[in-house]
């Protein structure tokens, strides 16, 4: 007995058209850093495009994937610039269309607002950007308001991300180059005030700390210098909760010595190595070993190991199960461990030859890479195209670090996005801006970045670079 499965209709993914030019004898498309990865890997030149009928243009689908990298080719010979496209799009004459450019029915721009998430602490600022799309975004411009009235021509313009700090309905409406407008979107951002409890915690250097707090609010409380002692939850962490407080001044210190700086803080909230962050972080022991494999085709891979430095440990063949990392990526950590000898296996079957490693590594396709090469390979291959005019400063990131940009064209679409080691983005700015040189602060409020190597992907009507970035 056999048994298929078909699936009927459309077929779920990126949808990508491109026309091909009468001096080209075919149309192949090589992609790389798609998301979420779950494509093979492309080869030079990559796999042919399929005619659309008996027209010029040709079509793709990247099955289950959301955004990629990607050139269009002439069987190796002939390329376009390398691209990236998240959502569906026809490419003519070096330019992406969200819509078939063969249709000349003018259509209506579409809007988005971000931050997705709206519901903030009270006392918190957020960064507020609005993003036009339309099938011809020159001269496309944005109005709004805030205090929920309709946006028209009469509104405030937009042309940068702007800050909010209290409850606030956003309504913005988009005008193309033949005045037609877009829906009216609107967003309320609601900053209330929760009035039961705010908990603080806090790891570090002082031995049974103290808390000492003032300024709080809602309900004025104080107390009396070197302040309250902290509750230890174990691990190194201790803890104090106010009631009916959701935002204070305060000060950590050993009884009153070895204080640090003051400090303000809404909302609970984990202070750590001078730090906060909305969630309990993540602390790797420096101690530990962690090592990264990515298989082409095993089904089960596992970790065998032996002369465990300082710890001399060794395991049986075929050795440990490995943790699904992402990405296809699998990881295992070595605890209180600075060098081990190892092979990967798919459970005992295909195996590695003996490999060695004394720092953090990503293994993957033969090589030891000392950062995640989906990543690197990314960044390379964008840095040797491009030449956008872009400076960040200071970096390393501090609070005040800011990104420069000066755009060329009268209308330009710009994001930026910040990457960690593992593949996780943060967007740090999604919007239109005008021509000129133009300032983007680097950090969030209340949504400090971890001391680590990051990197910033700045991209400019569709044209990309990558910069590497330190947190220290």
């Amino acid at each position: 007995m056999i048994t298929k499965s078909y699936e009927i209709g459309p077929i779920n993914g990126l949808h990508v058209y491109f026309e091909k030019p009468a001096n080209w004898s075919q149309v192949n498309i090589h992609y790389w850093n798609e998301s979420p990865d779950i494509l093979p890997l492309s080869n030079w030149p990559g796999p042919k495009m399929s005619r659309v009928g008996n027209s010029d243009w040709y079509e793709y689908i990247f099955e289950g994937v959301s955004s990629t990298n990607l050139v269009f080719n002439d069987n190796g010979n002939t390329k376009t610039d390398d691209l990236t496209r998240d959502k569906d799009g026809w490419y003519q004459n070096s330019s992406w269309f969200d819509s078939d450019p063969r249709d000349n029915t003018n259509q209506k721009p579409s809007l988005a607002i971000s931050p997705n998430k709206d519901s903030f602490n009270f006392g918190e600022m957020i960064s507020v950007s609005l993003n036009a799309t339309d099938d011809d975004p020159k001269d496309l411009v944005i109005y709004y308001t805030l205090n929920g009235s309709q946006p028209s021509r009469n509104s405030n313009r937009y042309d940068s991300p702007f800050s909010i700090s209290s409850t606030t309905t956003v309504k913005a409406i988009a005008y193309d180059n033949e005045n037609l407008a877009s829906p009216v979107i609107s967003k309320t951002f609601d900053f209330s005030s929760n009035s039961e409890s705010m908990t603080i915690y806090y790891k570090g250097d002082l031995k049974k700390p103290s808390i000492y707090f003032w300024n709080t609010n809602p309900l004025k409380t104080n107390t009396v210098w070197p302040g309250e002692n902290m509750t230890d939850e174990g691990n190194g962490w201790y803890s104090f909760t106010f009631n009916t407080v959701d935002c204070t001044n305060l000060i950590f210190s050993e009884k009153g010595n070895n204080k640090t700086k003051d400090l303000n803080r809404c909302g609970t909230g984990w202070y750590y190595n001078d730090t906060w962050y909305d969630k309990q972080p993540v602390i790797q022991n420096n101690d530990d070993l962690t090592v990264y494999f990515k298989p082409n085709s095993y089904s089960d891979p596992s970790i065998y190991f032996w002369n465990t430095n300082p710890t001399n440990n060794t395991t049986t063949w075929p050795g440990e199960n490995m943790t699904p990392f992402i990405n296809g990526w699998y990881t295992y950590t070595f605890k209180n461990t600075k060098c081990a000898n190892l092979i990967f296996s798919n459970n005992g079957s295909s195996k590695t030859k003996n490999l060695n490693r004394c720092t953090e590594g990503w293994y993957y396709n033969g090589v030891w890479y000392d950062e995640n090469p989906n990543l690197n390979q990314s960044r390379q291959q964008l840095d040797d195209t491009y030449s956008l005019k872009v400076n960040i400063f200071p970096n390393a990131l501090t609070e005040n670090s800011t990104i420069t940009i000066d755009l060329y064209e009268e209308s330009n679409t710009v994001n930026i996005e910040l990457l960690n080691m593992y593949g996780s983005t943060r967007r740090v700015v999604n919007g239109v801006f005008s021509k000129g040189m133009h300032n983007f602060n680097i950090t969030f409020n209340k949504q400090a970045l971890i001391r680590g190597i990051y990197f910033c992907r700045i991209t400019v009507n569709n044209t990309s670079i990558v910069k590497k970035l330190i947190k220290k």
